[in-house]
């Protein structure tokens, strides 16, 4: 392949997933997944199409993004992606490709009603500035 970007269908192929899951509309969502132990901030694992995410947030956003890829809205996109920092990685929760070629890394994170704030670690902060400087990429908290 000549050209530096890969199309989102030829990543799916050379990582293996199933573009046939990641597109699909009619499963549903199945609650919960037996933890072996808590979360640090309570989320429940839960499946969606055969893949399990880290909290029913996550998975009932795939839910989602289906919809939208079944609507026309975006093209596609891809679960759990991983961009190489300095010292460790990041993992953005999805990366989403639009209709206009352009793409949006979307980061889930719980929602604490008592602080009326997002559950968001120092570290993750850190992480995303990084990713600003490295990739000069913006991540979508929600």
């Amino acid at each position: 392949m000549t050209d530096k970007h890969l199309s989102a269908e030829e990543y799916r192929r050379r990582m293996g997933l199933d573009v046939a899951k990641a597109t699909a509309v009619d499963t549903p969502i199945n609650h919960p997944i037996a933890p072996k132990k808590r979360s640090k901030y309570g989320a429940v694992k839960t499946e969606y199409h055969g893949r399990i995410y880290d909290s029913k947030k996550e998975a009932e956003y795939a839910a989602r993004l289906d919809a939208r890829v079944a609507a026309g809205e975006i093209k596609t996109w891809i679960p759990q992606v991983s961009f190489p920092l300095t010292a460790s990685r990041y993992f953005v929760d999805f990366m989403v490709f639009n209709t206009a070629g352009t793409f949006e890394l979307i980061d889930i994170k719980g929602y604490d009603k008592r602080s009326g704030r997002f559950r968001d670690t120092s570290n993750s902060k850190l992480k995303r500035k990084e990713m600003k400087k490295l990739y000069n990429v913006d991540i979508i908290v929600l």
